[in-house]
């Protein structure tokens, strides 16, 4: 697989890897990310993501992916090493999705 990843031209550059990358999480079942064809067809690779909860709906996996972030910058949400930073999000936007989301900070 990263043979494949090395030989491919990637003219998008890094947008259109974080592109492929985003959009395998979206769609990926399960615990491993699956590419789609878009670095040059065949066979799908696969790239294990871990601990990523194995859900197939769109909110399970965004709220997932929040709350790692969210961990990863010990919940912080502005400021210096912020989460919405890294999410590229702005603090007021992660806040509202992490209501509807119902993501708290455990206690």
């Amino acid at each position: 697989d990263m043979e494949r990843f090395s030989a491919y031209g990637w003219p998008g550059n890094v947008r259109e890897l974080e592109n492929v990358v985003e959009r395998a999480l979206i769609l990926s079942p399960g615990e491993r990310l699956e590419l789609e064809e878009a670095v040059g067809g065949g066979a799908r690779p696969a790239i294990d993501v871990g601990a990523g909860g194995g859900s197939e709906r769109l909110e399970d996996n965004e709220r997932s992916h929040i709350r790692r972030v969210l961990e990863a910058c010990d919940w912080k949400v502005k400021g210096a090493g912020n989460a919405a930073h890294r999410l590229g999000l702005t603090p007021p936007t992660l806040r509202n999705r992490m209501k509807k989301l119902g993501i708290t900070r455990p206690v």
